[in-house]
């Protein structure tokens, strides 16, 4: 395979890309947000993003159940970036603001607060400035799960809750509870792993599709990966215990019901208002 060519030489005096195999280190320069918009008139590229929207509508009704009502483990994050990675961060923002309609529409989980569409959206761009373009590794992959955690969950959801519950008229939302921590600390090893095998099972396939500008590189495991994955199983399981633990000892019992006392207001048939 012939090298290609420094990201600076494979533009044209116009500033206008002419070699779409154009592989960039960090989003910060012209010409990759150059590709990125360019996407959009790619029909490739668009066929693509809609096939990911209903995908990410389907699997979002998908999870398994680690901890009943307190943890669970959802698909919608490696099919969000696997699409970033090959459409980019602005059709990514796109497809996250669709696919968050759509699935509220169609699969309605609760009160719908346009804000919340914002998460989807920022999630599909950060997966979209570490993998798009870019040399797969497993550090990227991991620093780019991180990143949406970190923006995502602890600071644009926050916001949103926060506002939320200010409309609606709820107790105030906290940022950082040690239930949020917990749960985060659990979930990102086993994503972080689940994630770089995902992509590196895949980026192949999609290479041949010519979806990827650049030949994945084959999956090595060294030692340095196995003493990783092993470190990152053992703070899962001890995060997940640590909540479970935190969970039990925080969580009061419930009093016994007593039935409600006969009046003469209410009937002895046991037709009285149910309270909460």
């Amino acid at each position: 395979m012939q090298k290609l060519k420094p990201v600076e030489q494979q533009f044209n005096k116009n500033n206008r890309p002419y070699n779409t195999k154009a592989i960039f280190s960090h989003p910060f320069c012209p010409e990759f947000w150059r590709c990125a918009a360019g996407e959009f008139k790619n029909w490739r590229m668009l066929v693509f993003a809609a096939v990911i929207i209903a995908m990410r509508i389907a699997v979002k009704a998908v999870k398994i159940v680690i901890i009943p009502g307190a943890l669970n483990f959802g698909f919608d994050f490696i099919v969000n970036s696997a699409g970033s990675m090959i459409y980019g961060p602005l059709v990514g923002l796109l497809v996250g603001a669709v696919s968050d309609t759509i699935g509220a529409v169609l699969f309605p989980t609760g009160a719908y607060f346009f804000p919340f569409i914002f998460v989807e959206m920022l999630s599909s761009f950060i997966f979209g400035l570490f993998l798009y373009r870019a040399k797969l590794s497993s550090w990227r992959v991991i620093a780019s799960r991180f990143a949406v955690v970190v923006v995502c969950n602890f600071i644009v959801n926050p916001l949103v809750m926060t506002l939320y519950n200010a409309v609606t008229g709820a107790d105030p939302y906290k940022f950082i509870t040690i239930a949020r921590v917990i749960k985060n600390a659990a979930m990102f090893p086993l994503e972080s792993v689940v994630l770089v095998i995902w992509l590196g099972a895949i980026s192949m396939a999609l290479y041949k599709l010519h979806l990827l500008t650049e030949k994945p590189p084959m999956i090595k495991v060294s030692a340095a990966n196995i003493i990783a994955l092993v470190c990152a199983a053992v703070i899962s399981a001890l995060a997940i215990f640590g909540y479970v633990k935190w969970k039990k000892s925080n969580t009061k019992p419930k009093p016994e019901s007593t039935p409600a006392p006969i009046t003469e207001t209410a009937a002895p048939t046991g037709d009285v208002p149910n309270t909460p």
